[in-house]
Formats: structure tokens, C-alpha cells, sequence
């Protein structure tokens, strides 16, 4: 009998399988990532999240508020990741995955 969490895993791994299949990409091969936009509650976990993630490689961020650019030079979350300009981000054809984090309105 399987129970409720075994399914979920198992399901989740499925669903990601096909996915990361349906992308071209083997289940070892890493998604490069970016990240656009800090002003959202849930940034910093999300970052934190794909930097712990063994499928990503967080290719960096951009901020398009030059106020935020400027407090985010201390956040110790975001040093880690190379800050991208809008161009740059745009620009890369290895960014696979863009990740939208703005302020709700």
C-alpha cells in the first residue's frame, strides 16, 4: 500500500521526468535560471531554493529599481548570484527559465 507522501514523490518525479523530457533535457542536465524582479515577499525563499536545488544553475538577477539594486548590494542571499541587466538577462539564450517576482499590487 502506498501512502499519501510515497505518491506525491513518486508522482512529482514523474511529472518532472516528462517534463525535463518534453524540454530536450536529461535528468541529470541542470536548468539555467534567472530571476526578474525582487519586490516580493517570497524572493529571498525562492532564491535560497533554486540556489539549494541540484536541476538549477542560478545564472543571476535583475532589478530593474534602482533603489532596490542598491539594497539588495547587502542582502547576503542575493550576493551570491551575479546581478544581470535587463539586456543581459534577456540577451542569454542559455537562461532557460525566467522567474517573475514583483510587487503585488
Amino acid at each position: 500500500m502506498m501512502d499519501r507522501r510515497d505518491f506525491l514523490r513518486t508522482a512529482g518525479m514523474a511529472a518532472a521526468s516528462g517534463t525535463l523530457a518534453a524540454a530536450g533535457l536529461a535528468a541529470d542536465d541542470k536548468i539555467r535560471v534567472a530571476l526578474y524582479g525582487t519586490n516580493h515577499a517570497h524572493t529571498s525563499g525562492k532564491l535560497r531554493a533554486m540556489l539549494a536545488s541540484p536541476h538549477l544553475e542560478v545564472a543571476g538577477y535583475c532589478e530593474p529599481d534602482a533603489e532596490l539594486r542598491e539594497e539588495l548590494k547587502q542582502d547576503r542571499q542575493f550576493q551570491r548570484v551575479r546581478m544581470l541587466s535587463e539586456e543581459e538577462l534577456l540577451g542569454d539564450s542559455s537562461i532557460q527559465l525566467v522567474v517573475v517576482e514583483c510587487f503585488v499590487w
